[in-house]
């Protein structure tokens, strides 16, 4: 309705005719104009009024189904004709319409659907009425739900040509390829709105679509390797529009989650035990979650002070430090990496820490880690929009997940160069120590090397407080060596009290340090320096190789299921007394190497290498010198190594022995010798003894007891000399044929006074012995098959282990001759030897072989020739003629005898009687 209009009559001087009434039948009609046209079909209501007391008034006027401006109502008298108008008012719409199908959903900053409107009147019709000329302006807006209630969103709506648009005939259309919804993401309405003056404005809303984000995008940049529950380096996951801008106007209600997890492209089924850590799930309004504090307890020194909440110990200066600005700590937060970001702050463990408003449209993942090892890892993040069901996903570049620590079974306390050691198998842990699994299809590599700790240098260092291990004034050094040893450090250090006693500890570090250069390890450590508070002097001992000497094969493995076994480790080249260690590392490209290290072991010689003695043949009072050297195998010498600590060097001890039979009662010298370097050196002799094929047994005892032997080459051991016994008044001539009188031969060593006055058994030797003619030098042959005559009979070789042995059924056959000698020998060896004097070999019988022999009746006459006679030498009465008797060797003579008176007599020598040649 147009409101209440009273129309009066009056007259020239304006006032009302009040005496008019009903009765003077003047009535006023309404009539609508536009501009000076009727409109009688829009204009509503009562518009013919009688009228009373000089005024119609006009109740229910109303423009019905028109919508303009620059509209009036004329008034007009019926009878008189005379009128009068309202001045010209506008006519608003009654309500908008929407005459467009509902919007889909997009994504931020992409075109919005058209939308097209329309002016309507109280009945919903269309005001067609409206021209462009009347400004009739329509504005559109967003609105977000939330948290249950529509809000305007300011600047989420741009519009390329305005948010505004001015109906003609009653229509107006906003153009979607010019509109979006802009840094922001919800459930949303356009909201259309039509001022109305002084009227109350007139709006209609859009049914509810959905804004997702057009894509998102990772931001990172991971490394390829990392261990297992390591932090992840940060990864942001981005929001953006359809210009590939980072959505800023994510709002906590958008519920704008994304998750992250873990995924294996390169595995058939994930590793064993892979699991992803940390907030998986963060909302994209910037959240930032910062790595878990955790406190070491192994590390952490339990006596140094605690520092207070908002502070953190500074380990290298020993004081609190403040934690950065937007970030506090709990109280006793040991590094800087405890601090945490306050409210309304946002940043990494430690800082820095920035303010929440910079961070809008990204998800920070700040403190992932994986459990489980493996290659070809991916992080793969997925974002579902809540109102649209969009979904987006992102996929990390892989990265490789590997053990953090060793472990290793027990090895046992020794092994032997050359050979297996024993088994030995390596466990791959967590940093908690729980097993790590690896995948077949990895193919992790363990490696072995030789190394020792050896000592390093004495450095003087300043106070430092850094956190290592053991700190513990009564703990010695060589436990200290077992905690380095068990992490791999590249050294350990002792300290020496000076100010105060409770200052002296060990400790160790550099578990990831290369081992190149150890001193610089030592002094540039960024893994662990000295624990608590240090004075004086510390003594470092760094791990270093074996002699180059040293090999090691079987030194790799493949690290399979929870560990890597090593079966077929062996050592060549070296020995010693708890002088090796195993160190087993575990390195994956650009990661510091993980490292254990064992016990130092033993390296026991497989074999004990002994001079050459074969068949060497030695005097009983010389002394031989005999070295034994620790030997591969082989018998290829081995280096020596130096043993950690206190050890026991390696002796050897010396056995003598003819076959089975102990004889080192016979041994004059050192039966036992420490084992310099790799040999072992012996000065022997054997003074009591002499004896054939003997040989030297030598030992060592091992670690653990056990006995190493080796075993010389069979050599000979002579008497210095031989002796002879006989019967000096009876001589040693005789006769051929005959039985010569009995020698006895003895073999001689020397004594204190260089004299062979001391008869020594001749083990296995055997006494020989020849007849030589000492003027030509000739041996007599020996009888025996096809020599019958002209030789030696009898025992010619007997035992000499008693050290003696007579000759008693030596003789000469057929043969007779001066100036024989006895040469007694050792058989094998005739440089031992001895000569009896020279001795004659008579004949054993003469024989008349020409001239008479018998005188009977017959008489001789008195310096008258006898006659001719000649005489043959026999070997013996019966026995054969000598025919190598040599000219004048033997003189013959002639006797004359007369009888004697009584046959009780004995005859009588006349041979003063006989004349001629009696000797011949």
């Amino acid at each position: 309705p147009l409101g209440n209009v009273s129309v009066e009559l009056v007259d020239y001087s304006g006032v009302t005719l009040q005496g008019l009434g009903q009765a003077a039948g003047f009535e006023i009609k309404a009539f609508l104009l536009l501009r000076g046209e009727f409109l009688h079909e829009y204009l509503a209501g009562t518009a013919l009024v009688a009228v009373r007391q000089g005024v119609a008034t006009f109740t229910d006027l109303r423009v019905v189904g028109y919508a303009s401006s620059g509209l009036t109502v004329r008034f007009e008298e019926t009878q008189t004709r005379m009128a009068e108008a309202l001045v010209p008012f506008k006519v608003f719409p009654y309500a908008l319409a929407i005459d467009t199908p509902p919007p889909v959903n997009t994504t931020t900053q992409s075109n919005l659907s058209n939308f097209a409107l329309s002016l309507r009147g109280s009945f919903n019709q269309l005001l067609g009425s409206v021209q462009t000329g009347d400004s009739y302006t329509i504005t559109v807006s967003a609105i977000k739900l939330r948290n249950g209630a529509w809000t305007p969103c300011v600047s989420c709506l741009e519009d390329a040509g305005g948010l505004s648009r001015t109906s003609n005939v009653g229509l107006a259309s906003f153009s979607g390829s010019e509109m979006a919804i802009a840094r922001h993401i919800g459930s949303f309405k356009l909201k259309y709105e039509m001022g109305r003056d002084t009227l109350p404005g007139i709006f209609i809303e859009s049914a509810t679509f959905g804004v997702a984000p057009h894509s998102i995008r990772l931001v990172e940049n991971l490394r390829d390797f990392y261990f297992v529950d390591a932090q992840l380096d940060l990864c942001v996951i981005e929001l953006l529009d359809a210009a590939g801008n980072v959505i800023l106007g994510v709002e906590i209600l958008d519920n704008a989650l994304v998750t992250a997890s873990l995924i294996w492209p390169e595995h058939a089924t994930p590793p064993p035990g892979a699991t992803l850590n940390g907030r998986t799930q963060l909302d994209a309004r910037g959240a930032y979650v910062n790595k878990t504090k955790v406190l070491d307890t192994d590390t952490y020194n339990t006596t140094l002070a605690t520092c207070p909440a908002g502070t953190y110990l500074q380990q290298d200066a020993g004081v609190c430090a403040n934690c950065t600005h937007g970030a506090t700590s709990d109280a006793g937060s040991t590094t800087a990496s405890d601090c945490f970001c306050l409210e309304g702050f946002t940043g990494p463990a430690g800082g820095p820490c920035i303010s929440d408003t910079i961070l809008l449209g990204r998800a920070w993942f700040g403190d992932l880690s994986v459990a489980g090892s493996g290659t070809g890892a991916r992080l793969l993040f997925e974002y579902t929009d809540p109102y649209t069901g969009r979904y987006l996903n992102a996929t990390s570049s892989k990265f490789t997940v590997t053990a953090a620590r060793l472990s290793l079974s027990n090895l046992a306390p020794h092994g032997t160069t050359g050979e297996l050691l024993p088994p030995v198998k390596v466990s791959l842990l967590d940093p908690s120590g729980e097993p790590v699994f690896v995948s077949a299809s990895d193919a992790f590599t363990v490696s072995a090397s030789l190394v020792t700790y050896t000592p390093l240098a004495t450095l003087t260092r300043a106070t430092s407080t850094a956190g290592t291990t053991d700190f513990n004034a009564s703990v010695p050094a060589s436990h200290c060596a077992s905690l380095a040893a068990r992490v791999g450090a590249v050294y350990y250090y002792v300290s020496a009290p000076s100010i105060d006693s409770s200052t002296m500890g060990c400790g160790y570090g550099g578990a990831r340090c290369g081992t190149g250069d150890p001193l610089a390890c030592v002094m540039n450590d960024t893994d662990h320096n000295a624990s608590g508070l240090m004075h004086g002097s510390l003594y470092y001992h760094a791990l270093s190789p074996l002699s180059p000497s040293a090999s090691l094969s079987g030194s790799n493995a493949t690290a399979v299921g929870n560990g890597a076994a090593f079966s077929k480790l062996v050592v060549d080249g070296v020995f010693g007394d708890r002088a090796a260690r195993l160190r087993f590392t575990f390195q994956v490209g650009d990661l510091p190497p993980i490292s254990t290290v064992t016990e130092p072991f033993s390296l026991d010689p497989p074999r004990l290498a002994i001079t050459d003695i074969h068949e060497k043949r030695v005097a009983a009072s010389d002394t031989i010198q005999v070295s034994v050297t620790m030997a591969d195998l082989d018998a290829v010498p081995l280096t020596p190594l130096e043993g950690e600590g206190e050890f026991s060097p390696y002796r050897v001890r010396v056995a003598l022995l003819l076959h089975k039979t102990d004889l080192s009662s016979h041994i004059v010298g050192n039966m036992s010798a420490e084992v310099f370097g790799n040999r072992a050196s012996f000065n022997l002799s054997f003074p009591t003894l002499a004896a054939k094929d003997v040989t030297l047994a030598f030992t060592t005892t091992l670690e653990g007891g056990a006995l190493l032997h080796g075993l010389s080459h069979r050599f000979v051991i002579l008497p210095d000399a031989l002796s002879l016994e006989y019967n000096l008044r009876q001589g040693l001539a005789g006769v051929s044929d005959r039985i010569l009188p009995k020698v006895t031969v003895f073999s001689k060593a020397w004594d204190e006074t260089g004299r062979a006055s001391r008869t020594v058994p001749s083990l296995g030797h055997v006494f020989a012995v020849q007849l030589v003619n000492s003027s030509s030098g000739v041996p007599v042959p020996a009888c025996g098959t096809g020599r019958a005559s002209g030789c030696l009979n009898g025992t010619l070789q007997k035992s000499a282990d008693a050290g003696f042995e007579p000759f008693d059924d030596l003789s000469v056959i057929g043969l007779t001759g001066t100036q024989f000698i006895l040469r007694f020998t050792i058989r094998g060896d005739e440089r031992v030897f001895v000569d009896s004097p020279p001795f004659d070999i008579f004949p054993g019988d003469l024989r008349i072989i020409s001239g008479r022999t018998s005188f009977t009746g017959r008489y001789l006459i008195v310096n008258r020739k006898v006659e001719r006679y000649s005489v043959r030498f026999y070997s013996s009465a019966g026995g054969v003629p000598l025919s190598e008797v040599s000219r004048g060797t033997f003189n013959v003579s002639v006797t004359l005898e007369r009888d004697a008176a009584s046959l009780l007599d004995d005859p009588i020598d006349v041979s003063h009687r006989l004349m001629g040649t009696r000797w011949v």
